[in-house]
């Protein structure tokens, strides 16, 4: 139902917190590119304060803090299984070969440990 130009939405079935962590990522790394674009097309430095303002040192890490509470996920074990997944993503090093061919059953595995 529309009511002054919004739409009304009565039953949502996500917790509000989620809901605002994921926003406000989102909303934060569309300001990382408009810095960027800012830089390509017009020549702007790109501010380091700036962007350690919006990235994980800042807004970023606010929302992902929000994200993480409302799910009871850990920080830094969520670092951890990243390295870990990557690890097997790319067993020696990078590789263009790796990248295109994942193997996501082996990587998901790594993030549920």
């Amino acid at each position: 139902m529309f009511h002054n130009e919004r739409l009304i939405v009565n039953d949502i079935d996500i917790n509000p917190r989620v809901f605002h962590g994921v926003i406000g990522i989102a909303t934060e790394a569309g300001e990382l590119v408009e810095i960027v674009n800012d830089n390509l097309t017009n020549g702007i430095e790109i501010d380091p304060v700036h962007v350690g303002e919006e990235s994980a040192n800042g807004d970023i890490g606010w929302y992902n803090a929000i994200l993480n509470d409302a799910l009871n996920l850990d920080w830094e074990q969520g670092l951890k299984n990243n390295i870990d997944k990557l690890r097997v993503r790319y067993p020696e090093k990078y590789t263009d070969e790796c990248a295109e061919n994942r193997d996501l059953a082996s990587e998901r595995k790594e993030l549920e440990k």
